[in-house]
């Protein structure tokens, strides 16, 4: 992205771009908010009824037993991808619309982490198959309330970091550690 755009933000976007970033549908909600949440639905669908999400979720979870089940895995990563790929897109048409201008400065470098963080407080196995999409969007709410408190506090952006992965950590050991203590007492 900085290759393309030599690090210059497009700021002579149509005026359409930023009015409909800051529109509001009957005064409250914003166009993204409904995408979201459409984007949400539409998850919670793929992952809860369709054939292919499922293989997805059971070719994460192990994929030496989804290959002898007959789970094609090769086709299953690469359409986990393909989705990964589709939502990051939308996301960042989100950011265009509601910034009005396509800045490289807002080029997603502080979400990698809370990307992660968000659907693993949420619920979601690491491993591969679970998933919560409820979960997931509770889990990247509590992410924000977290990240907010600690910009009140004026924790710096480093630490804020640290702070988030030190978060991260402690959830997917919680997550390890519940799964030995369920071994455990089988």
């Amino acid at each position: 992205m900085l290759i393309l755009t030599q690090a210059q933000p497009i700021n002579n976007l149509p005026p359409i771009v930023g009015a409909i970033g800051s529109y509001k549908i009957l005064g409250y909600a914003s166009p993204s908010l409904l995408v979201a949440l459409a984007i949400g639905i539409a998850l919670f669908i793929f992952y809860r009824y369709s054939v292919a999400g499922k293989e997805t979720l059971m070719a994460g979870a192990n994929a030496r037993a989804a290959t002898i089940s007959g789970i094609p895995v090769a086709r299953s990563i690469v359409l986990a991808h393909v989705l990964s790929g589709m939502l990051a897109s939308v996301a960042g048409l989100m950011v265009v619309v509601r910034v009005g201008a396509a800045m490289p400065a807002v080029g997603g470098d502080d979400w990698l982490l809370p990307s992660f963080l968000g659907p693993v407080l949420g619920g979601t196995a690491l491993a591969g198959g679970f998933v919560s999409v409820l979960g997931a969007v509770l889990g990247a709410m509590l992410v924000t309330v977290i990240r907010s408190g600690l910009l009140v506090l004026n924790i710096g952006n480093f630490w804020l970091q640290l702070f988030l992965g030190l978060f991260l950590l402690g959830a997917v050991m919680a997550q390890r550690y519940r799964g030995v203590f369920r071994a455990r007492l089988r």
